[in-house]
């Protein structure tokens, strides 16, 4: 086993100071974490558990499946295509109102 490159400090009993299940990756080098999530999403389709500014934390384990990844994938472009039609909605509701009162 290699070796932890931060040595954890725990400063009470039962509290832990590193989880090796969870990745947290410095993102400002590469345009910030919300950047750097997005482009993971839309190129991969990897998810982060947790996205700043600065970082993103990944959580490791074997409960993920690319089925699931596909299925969050599609239920996340549906939801943007609904927020965009309800948008389109409101704005020619508005173009209407403004033309009837014109």
């Amino acid at each position: 086993a290699l070796p932890p490159l931060v040595e954890p400090r725990c400063p009470a009993r039962g509290i832990f100071a590193l989880d090796p299940l969870r990745l947290t990756v410095d993102a400002r080098a590469l345009g910030g974490g919300y950047a750097l999530e997005q482009w993971l999403v839309d190129r991969w389709a990897v998810y982060a558990e947790l996205a700043s500014a600065d970082r993103l934390t990944f959580v490791l384990g074997p409960g993920t499946r690319a089925g699931h990844i596909r299925g969050e994938k599609k239920r996340r472009e549906a939801e943007k295509r609904r927020i965009r039609s309800r948008s389109r909605q409101k704005e020619e509701k508005k173009k209407q109102k403004q033309t009837e009162e014109g």
